[in-house]
C-alpha cells in the first residue's frame, strides 16, 4: 500500500505494522536519523533504509531507543563485519519478501575458522571478541547479507 501519514517510523508502523512485506525491516522514514546529534544516519530513499557511518557514530544510543522495530543493533568499534538483515523467517519465507535478506543457510558459520559466528533464530550471530576479520563470511554469504566495514 501507499502510506499518506506522518513521515516518521514511529506513526507508519501503526498502519499494518509498516510498509515493508518484511516485519523485521528498516522503515526507511529517518526517525533514527532525525535523532542522531552528529549526523552519522542517512536515509536511502531509493534502498528505503537507513545506514549508519560507523566512523560518525558516538554511541550515544539515541537512534536505538527511537527505531519503533529495533532493528539497530550496536556493535563495538573494532568491529570488521555485520549482518545486514534483522528477519528471522527462514529461507523461502524471506525470498518471498526480500531480494536482499539473509535466507539462513548457515555457510557464515560453518566457513568462520575462529568459530566467531552462530546462528540464531535463522540469523548469524558474531562474537567480536573472536571475529579477527578474515571476511570469508563475507566472501561466502550468497545474499551478501554480511558487510565488511572499510578500516
Amino acid at each position: 500500500y501507499i502510506y499518506n501519514g506522518y513521515d516518521t517510523c514511529e506513526y507508519n508502523l501503526q498502519v499494518q505494522g509498516g510498509i515493508k512485506m518484511c516485519a523485521n525491516a528498516c522503515l526507511g522514514l529517518g526517525s533514527c536519523a532525525g535523532v542522531c546529534p552528529v549526523g552519522a544516519i542517512d536515509v536511502d530513499a531509493e534502498r528505503g533504509y537507513a545506514d549508519i557511518n560507523q566512523s560518525k557514530c558516538i554511541n550515544c544510543g539515541a537512534c536505538l531507543s527511537t527505531c519503533p522495530k529495533h532493528v539497530i543493533k550496536r556493535i563495538p568499534k573494532k568491529a570488521k563485519v555485520m549482518i545486514k538483515c534483522s528477519n528471522t523467517d527462514k529461507g523461502k519465507a524471506v525470498m518471498d519478501v526480500c531480494a536482499k535478506g539473509c535466507i539462513g543457510c548457515g555457510l557464515c558459520a560453518k566457513i568462520c575458522p575462529e568459530g566467531a559466528i552462530t546462528m540464531e533464530n535463522n540469523l548469524p550471530v558474531i562474537d567480536y571478541d573472536k571475529c579477527v576479520g578474515c571476511y570469508k563470511c563475507v566472501e561466502k554469504c550468497p545474499r551478501h547479507v554480511i558487510i565488511k566495514f572499510d578500516d
